[in-house]
C-alpha cells in the first residue's frame, strides 16, 4: 500500500485471517526486516494508524495474539481486530497513552538491535508533571550449584507424554540444578512439601504431576486447565514454583518456574 511501511491510505492487499503463532511471528518478523522501519531515526511526520489499511490490521491481529497466546486468553481473528480497532476513542493525554508511546521507543530498539545501553527505564507522573529515564540494569543472578538464572528464565521440562512422577520432577531437578526440592507450588496450592505428614509426602511423590494438579484442583485445574495440558489447540505447560535448598551450601534458594 502507500506510503510505505507504515503509510497510510489503504491498500496493502486485503485483510488475512491470521490464525496460528507461526503466522503471527512471520508478521512481526517481516516488520523488524524492512528497511523503513531499521532505518527510522525520528517521527516528525507522525504515525497514523488506518483500520483499512492491510499491514496495519495484520501487525495489530499478530501482536494483540501473541499476547493472548502467552496470558492463555481467547485470541481473535483479523477482522474482529479490524472491528474492535476502529471503535477505539483514542486517548489524547492520559498516562496509558505516554506508557504506550515510550514502550513503542523501545520497541524500535530492538527491531534497530540496538545496544543494551541505548535502552531506559521510565518513571512518570502527570500530575506534577514528571518524567525522567535511567538505563535499566543488570538483571540480579541467583546461585544454585554451578547454575547461575535470574527471574526472566525458566526450567522447561518435557514431562507431559511421560506422566512424570512428582519424584521424577523432583530427581530431574536435583540433578540438573543441583538443589534438593522442598516445596512445589502451582498458584496458591502446594503440590508437595516437606512439612507434610509422612504418608502424604508418600502419595504424593508416586503420583504424576497431572494427578496432583487434579487432586488439589490448583487454581481451578479442572474447570479451565484440564484439557490444556493434552490439547494441541491450547497452551501445553503448567507452571511450577520450586522451593529448596542448595545442596553445597545448603542455603535456602528460589528456582526458576519450571514449565
Amino acid at each position: 500500500g502507500g506510503g510505505g511501511v507504515f503509510g497510510g491510505g489503504g491498500g496493502g492487499g486485503g485483510i488475512r485471517n491470521l490464525t496460528t503463532a507461526e503466522e503471527y511471528i512471520s508478521v512481526i518478523t517481516h516488520l523488524i526486516e524492512q528497511k523503513d522501519v531499521r532505518n527510522l531515526r525520528n517521527l516528525e511526520t507522525g504515525l497514523e494508524f488506518d483500520k483499512d489499511h492491510a499491514l496495519h490490521i495484520d501487525f495489530i491481529s499478530a501482536a494483540a495474539n501473541l499476547r493472548a497466546i502467552n496470558y492463555r486468553i481467547g485470541t481473535a481473528d483479523s477482522l474482529q481486530i479490524k472491528k474492535i480497532a476502529g471503535n477505539i476513542i483514542p486517548a489524547i493525554a492520559t498516562t496509558t497513552a505516554v506508557a504506550s508511546g515510550l514502550l513503542c521507543l523501545e520497541l524500535y530498539k530492538i527491531a534497530q538491535n540496538m545496544e543494551v545501553s541505548r535502552f531506559r527505564n521510565y518513571f512518570l507522573n502527570l500530575a506534577l508533571p514528571f518524567i525522567t529515564s535511567s538505563e535499566p540494569a543488570a538483571p540480579v543472578y541467583t546461585h544454585c550449584g554451578n547454575q547461575n538464572f535470574t527471574v526472566w528464565d525458566a526450567i522447561e521440562i518435557d514431562g507431559r507424554n511421560a506422566n512424570m512422577s512428582i519424584r521424577e520432577l523432583m530427581d530431574h531437578i536435583r540433578k540438573k540444578m543441583n538443589c534438593e526440592v522442598e516445596m512445589l507450588n502451582h498458584g496458591k496450592s502446594i503440590l508437595f512439601s516437606d512439612f507434610h505428614p509422612n504418608h502424604k509426602k508418600q502419595k504424593r511423590l508416586g503420583m504424576c504431576v497431572q494427578d496432583v494438579l487434579r487432586e488439589v484442583n490448583a487454581t481451578g485445574w479442572n474447570e479451565r486447565n484440564n484439557a490444556n495440558i493434552n490439547s494441541a489447540a491450547g497452551p501445553q505447560w503448567v507452571e511450577i514454583l520450586v522451593s529448596g535448598v542448595d545442596a553445597i551450601s545448603r542455603e535456602d534458594v528460589q528456582l526458576p518456574i519450571i514449565r
